[in-house]
């Protein structure tokens, strides 16, 4: 509802909250033009509401009170409180219907004079077309209400039914045949709006004022501010409610554009004795669906129009046109012009910060936004920021001051006037998003940057996963909210800017990726610069441009999986807690469903998806089938083959190996354990080779690398001769099987090399040929970029377009940062690009993402399962470990989110 709540002249936005105990909320329209904050002016008025309404029930013109009907009959009128005059805070019983009499819910509800008493009356019209008068009857009819002749509310049930109505409103129309009486206004289903007066009992015959969409609203009110009211029917105004005294109001939004509107209200907000049109929305939009837009009425000497701000910007004309100073503030003399984008921002500061060298960086932020390609009201483009710099605050007060950070910025008598932005050296970078508030240390980059939170940008154009905010955002992105182009943008920092959504119109799937952009190559070169120097080309027809988004070497292909965002650590999809390990965890899969291995406090366990749904089913693992005697002194390996996932893990009297057969995968079956002669002290990797079990025994870093074959034979599991590789290495290896060729298949081993850094080491590749008969021979040998800690890495191996025959190699371990135990979680793929080491590595995504052991990773689904151990043993899984998430991400238009939100919403308010 609106209504002028405390007769102030300026009318406000009242509330009354639904529910088993309603409440009153008041937002108040202050002096300056805007809103203040809602707040709660009465906790409980009753149980049961089914409708209310603002009138001059009791206190004179333009204090409203307001009326609540509730399910039982009992009427409520909150008003103001006497002899303390606080807001709404008396509250009495007005009257007692039938509850019988009450129309059907959801109830519509127009206030008038409806029998020309000079008593404000209410209507009420239920779902089933029956109509409810609510006359106002004080004790003394002749005499005005008040608290000494208050309202009394007398019910009368009217014979006239009004099925099917649309809109409803009531006002005093100029009808010489009704007087002084007020009628209704309503718009049927057939678009029809009819005025009716009430006759004894019952409405009297209505007299159409005109056709429209039945989609339309109506609303009645003293526009002109003349004696008789205005119908409004979506942009038609009818004056003084006559059918052939109308004017179209074109800027109105359109039948189809109001469509998403809510109630249409009128009061007077800016106080200029004409109603203005309030429109609550409830649409669907991202921003703004639930924003309430107020059409101010003003004659045309009024410049100002009432409390406009034509430029969308939260600094009202008449700020700008000098008629008041907000906050002592001169904004016309600051240089703020009406129709011109505007922001006003104080530069606070400590003493040591040099106020020539800031300004000089502020004049890089003002050319910045100046030269922002957004057209004005005005005819002009871009945005104005005018600095203001407050005296400087002493060193010595700096805990003070950031202490209360929010309670000192802006200055209170500033606050919905001008944003913040306080600069210290080597400070917080940090802004409140959406706000008035923020930090930065003194650079203009760093300045634009968290000055877009506050126009409320985030760091991904919103896109976002469900596990993070990134960071980064798409590479397609670029702007400069987000991490990757912060400081550089197209090979220079100079570029840095909000992105314009040129790109906006190509949503991407980063698990179904086409290689070929719909934009020529100089509005996505960027994409070729730091930090992703992705490759791309000029697409045939000089309107596209070709880009290898999946690192194989080919442009050109459909449908393919691409990281977009792992500039500041890639994205693993959402991870999900599944249990507690004191190893490292070992995945596979156990013919098309993964299975799950680790240790717990000696023990085995083994688990498998239950699930069908990675996103929203990637917790659902079997109950934990354990075997806590197993003994287990290190991290297990696992291989399947033919239907049989098999297990290995150390212990102290040596090598197990263990069968896990599944019938149902809600009930996997361990087997018993073998232990393995010859094992004892080594840590173990096992592999399928074929349909052969390959072991790899690593026996500490001053020992070759042994090598074992199993014969599985229906008769039982045997185990070949062991044999030494000429291979060492700083711990356990991690082995994968590849490609085979015409003697035999061959096995990739990681190593670490023992010449690398004290935390951490050189990682080799070798290749070698495991023949079906004879000795193993090397194939080739390969340093892989970037700098591992020592324990074993996770291979996999992938037979992708590009790197036929041989394939393509995926390394997943540790890295030596930060320095003890927990180490941050890396990715690394081969990519055919000399200029890139040959290897892309790739962070996964933040710092928390540190484990005390290696992880565990097996392709599925076309993505990577990936098992992460926390450091405090909480096993987390994802299926998104290749970095390619099935949500959207893209371009966002930076520019017209400022334009359409950021710059008004941002200081909407006007703090009490």
């Amino acid at each position: 509802m609106a209504g002028d709540a405390d007769g102030d002249g300026r009318a406000d936005l009242i509330a009354v909250g639904p529910g088993d105990d309603s409440n009153i909320e008041v937002s108040h329209t202050d002096p300056l033009g805007k809103p203040n904050p809602s707040g709660r002016v009465h906790d409980s008025i009753g149980k049961g509401l089914v409708a209310c309404a603002a009138g001059n029930f009791i206190r004179v013109p333009p204090a409203k009170d307001v009326l609540t009907i509730f399910a039982d009959g009992t009427l409520r009128l909150a008003s103001q409180g006497i002899p303390d005059g606080k807001l709404y805070q008396r509250i009495e019983e007005v009257g007692k219907i039938d509850p019988r009499d009450i129309p059907e819910a959801p109830l519509k509800v127009a206030v008038a004079d409806f029998d020309g008493d000079f008593h404000t009356d209410v209507m009420l019209l239920g779902k089933d077309g029956r109509l409810l008068l609510l006359y106002n009857r004080p004790l003394n009819l002749k005499l005005a209400t008040s608290p000494g002749n208050p309202p009394r509310f007398v019910a009368k049930p009217l014979k006239t039914t009004l099925p099917g109505v649309r809109q409803l409103a009531a006002g005093n129309f100029k009808d010489v045949k009704v007087g002084d009486k007020g009628q209704l206004a309503y718009l049927d289903s057939s678009g029809n709006v009819w005025l009716a007066a009430v006759a004894k009992d019952a409405l009297a015959p209505p007299r159409l004022l005109g056709t429209h969409s039945p989609d339309d609203h109506l609303v009645a009110g003293r526009f002109r501010g003349r004696p008789f009211s205005d119908i409004l029917v979506g942009r038609r105004l009818y004056t003084s409610g006559v059918a052939t005294d109308f004017v179209d109001l074109t800027e109105l939004p359109d039948t189809e554009a109001a469509k998403s509107d809510g109630t249409w209200d009128v009061a007077d907000i800016d106080g200029n004795g004409k109603d203005d049109l309030i429109r609550h929305h409830e649409g669907r939009e991202r921003w703004g669906a639930q924003d309430i837009y107020i059409h101010f009425s003003y004659d045309k000497t009024d410049a100002a129009k009432g409390f406009l701000c034509s430029a969308n910007d939260g600094l009202p004309d008449f700020w700008k046109m000098g008629r008041v100073n907000p906050g002592g503030l001169d904004l016309k003399a600051l240089g703020c012009k009406v129709g011109h984008r505007d922001v006003v921002v104080e530069i606070e500061r400590f003493e040591d910060v040099d106020l020539g060298g800031l300004q000089q960086q502020m004049n890089r932020v003002a050319q910045y936004f100046a030269s922002i390609p957004l057209k004005n009201p005005d005819g002009t483009t871009g945005i104005a920021i005018h600095f203001i710099y407050p005296t400087p605050w002493p060193n010595k007060d700096h805990n003070v001051v950031m202490g209360d950070f929010d309670g000192h910025f802006p200055r209170h008598e500033h606050r919905g006037i001008v944003h913040t932005m306080f600069a210290e050296n080597g400070g917080p970078l940090v802004s409140a998003i959406n706000g008035d508030r923020g930090h930065f240390n003194g650079h203009w980059q760093e300045f634009i940057h968290e000055f877009g939170h506050q126009l409320d940008l985030a760091h991904d154009g919103f896109y976002g996963s469900p596990s993070y905010n990134s960071d980064t955002g798409c590479a397609l992105y670029p702007s400069l909210m987000s991490y990757t182009y912060s400081y550089g943008l197209d090979g220079s920092g100079e570029n840095v800017r909000y992105s314009d959504g040129a790109r906006a119109s190509l949503v991407l799937n980063e698990e179904h990726l086409d290689e070929i952009l719909p934009f020529p190559i100089a509005t996505v070169h960027f994409l070729s610069e730091g930090p992703y120097r992705f490759k791309i080309k000029p697409g045939p027809d000089g309107k596209t441009t070709l880009v290898d988004w999946n690192w194989n070497g080919i442009f050109g292909e459909k449908d393919v999986h691409g990281d977009l965002n792992y500039t500041h650590g890639t994205d693993p999809g959402p991870l999900f807690p599944v249990g507690r390990a004191t190893s490292a965890p070992a995945v596979a899969l156990h013919g098309d469903r993964p299975i799950l291995v680790y240790a717990q406090d000696g023990g085995i366990v083994v688990r498998t998806w239950t699930g069908s749904n990675r996103p929203g089913e990637a917790n659902r693992w079997s109950d934990e089938l354990a075997d806590q005697s197993a003994g287990v002194t290190g991290d297990p390996t696992v291989a399947y083959i033919k239907g049989i996932t098999y297990v290995v893990y150390p212990t102290a009297k040596g090598t197990v190996l263990r069968a896990v057969t599944m019938e149902d995968p809600r009930r996997p079956l361990l087997h018993e354990p073998n232990l393995l002669p010859r094992t004892a002290g080594a840590q173990p990797t096992v592999l399928a080779v074929d349909n052969r079990l390959v072991l790899l025994l690593w026996r500490g870093k001053a020992l070759p690398v042994d090598i074992a074959y199993f014969n599985l034979a229906s008769s039982g599991i045997t185990m070949g001769d062991i044999h030494s590789l000429a291979l060492r290495s700083e711990a356990p290896v991690g082995a994968v099987t590849g490609s085979t060729g015409g003697d035999g298949t061959d096995v990739w081993i990681g190593r670490i090399q023992g010449d690398g850094p004290d935390h951490g080491g050189l990682t080799e590749i070798v290749r070698y040929r495991l023949p079906d008969s004879g000795s193993e021979r090397l194939i080739s040998r390969q340093w892989v970029a970037g700098v591992y800690a020592r324990r074993r890495m996770t291979l996999l191996w992938s037979p992708e377009p590009g790197f036929s025959p041989d394939g393509r190699i995926y390394l997943i371990g540790s890295g030596v940062a930060p320095g003890g135990e927990l180490k941050e979680q890396y990715i690394t793929m081969q990519v055919p690009y000399a200029d890139m080491g040959g290897w892309l590595i790739r962070r996964y995504e933040q710092p928390s993402y540190r484990s005390p052991s290696a992880t565990g990773a097996c392709f599925f689904h076309d993505n990577i399962l990936y098992a992460l151990r926390y450091g405090n043993d909480e096993l987390h899984l994802s299926f998104y470990g290749n970095g390619c998430t099935p949500w959207p991400t893209g371009d966002f238009d930076d520019l017209g989110h400022i334009r359409d939100w950021g710059l008004s919403h941002s200081i909407r308010e006007i703090p009490k």
